[in-house]
């Protein structure tokens, strides 16, 4: 299963000490069950966080990480930024979804979250937002979701 972990989250789960939630999610990217997608604009926010950016360079040689040229998200978005029903300005993260095919989105942000489970915009299967909550929540959650998936 793949994830997408937007800007406004990445200090949330890479930092010394994250919430129990921030916890398990990375806990599952780094486990191997999930792999965490990236490309385009959103590679670029997302190495602004220096834990992160020493994360990825680990992650890529292990294969936690699907890697999206940016160029084919770039166009991807520019191809989005044209529709009428969006409501965030996230397009190079709903770009990154359909290119990856990424479902799962950890992300603080309303509008994309709205966007994100838009099936007009992802198509099916519709993207599920990850729930920022207790640990054992979250760990529960995560792998009801791969048991859907492996379905």
């Amino acid at each position: 299963m793949c994830a997408i972990l937007d800007a406004d989250a990445v200090s949330a789960v890479f930092t010394e000490d994250p919430a129990p939630g921030a916890r398990e999610f990375r806990r599952w990217i780094e486990s191997g069950r999930g792999r965490l997608a990236i490309g385009g604009r959103l590679r670029k926010e997302l190495a602004v966080n220096t834990a992160f950016k020493n994360w990825l360079r680990e992650a890529l040689l292990r294969g936690s990480v699907r890697d999206t040229p940016d160029r084919r998200v770039n166009d991807e978005a520019r191809a989005l930024a044209s529709r009428e029903n969006l409501r965030s300005n996230d397009q190079h993260v709903l770009a990154l979804a359909r290119l990856s095919g990424a479902r799962l989105l950890y992300s603080r942000d309303k509008a994309l979250c709205e966007d994100f489970r838009n099936k007009e915009i992802l198509g099916d299967p519709r993207g599920k937002l990850y729930p920022e909550g207790k640990g054992a929540e979250c760990r529960r959650w995560l792998l009801r979701q791969q048991r859907l998936c492996a379905n």
